[in-house]
């Protein structure tokens, strides 16, 4: 068991373990998981976008030295020159800015939000060894509530709507990913075993409509169910090294089910 830490991210990203960002493309493939875990990833708006409201609903006080924002085209001489001056902080649109502001307000003035944000541990890093492959693992959870005894996630969403946001909560493996978070809470003692895994979810556009969300014992079994699995899979390539792509063997073609229903189609040319 490991205490949790207030690293840095570059600090937590050097730590060789297994997160869930990287242990997701292992559900792809474990080609797909060796990739993600050697290169990592390459930000974008999205993610710039999240990192800010996360801290400035988070972390308030860190922001200006995290952050900074150019307001005019990225094609002149002075744009090089901001770039080159603000190397160490992350550079943000101007509408960027205003959306991470606005989304960041409306968590905070959320009053059932507001109350899980209560006395929370931000940001923490988590080490610990998973009882069952022995893999190393970490993770960064958003907030941790001794107080209300849960795991909490921020979250953007394009829609809050409850078809939309179900749909997009499983496809994009939230409930696997608290799960595992909470694995790591368990372990470092932070949290009980029967502890809540929380989604604070925001729209990103304006009015920023908030919403929490409890994962129900179905959603958690799902997603403890799916890490285990993808744990065992990365054990077992380590042991092997051995990193198999979607198709180690030979597969069979068959027809599409609409090429059967509508044979006579227009063939399409060969992208170059």
């Amino acid at each position: 068991m490991s205490a949790p830490h207030a690293h840095t991210f570059e600090d937590y990203r050097a730590i060789p373990a297994v997160n869930w960002s990287n242990l997701k493309h292992a559900d792809r493939s474990p080609l797909h998981y060796l990739y993600a875990r050697d290169h990592g990833v390459t930000e974008t708006d999205p993610m710039r976008l999240g990192g800010a409201v996360h801290t400035l609903a988070l972390e308030p006080d860190l922001f200006e030295s995290r952050y900074t924002v150019w307001t005019e085209a990225r094609t002149s001489n002075a744009w090089k020159a901001y770039k080159a001056a603000n190397a160490d902080r992350i550079i943000l649109t101007a509408d960027q800015d205003a959306r991470a502001h606005g989304i960041a307000a409306a968590i905070r003035a959320h009053p059932v939000a507001a109350h899980y944000l209560d006395g929370g541990l931000f940001e923490q890093t988590l080490t610990w060894v998973d009882e069952v492959t022995g893999l190393p693992c970490k993770a960064r959870a958003d907030i941790l509530s001794k107080r209300c005894n849960a795991v909490i996630d921020l979250k953007t969403y394009a829609d809050l709507s409850p078809r939309a946001f179900e749909s997009a909560t499983f496809k994009l493996g939230y409930p696997c990913q608290l799960s595992h978070y909470r694995n790591g809470a368990i372990a470092n003692g932070i949290l009980s075993a029967d502890c809540e895994t929380v989604i604070i979810g925001v729209e990103s556009k304006a009015p920023f409509d908030v919403g929490v969300f409890v994962l129900d014992s179905e959603s958690m079994a799902h997603g403890a169910a799916k890490v285990a699995e993808l744990l065992a899979k990365v054990r077992a390539c380590t042991d092997a090294n051995e990193w198999p792509g979607r198709y180690p063997t030979t597969q069979a073609y068959m027809l599409p089910e609409w090429a059967r229903q509508a044979p006579d189609i227009t063939f399409e040319e060969e992208e170059s």
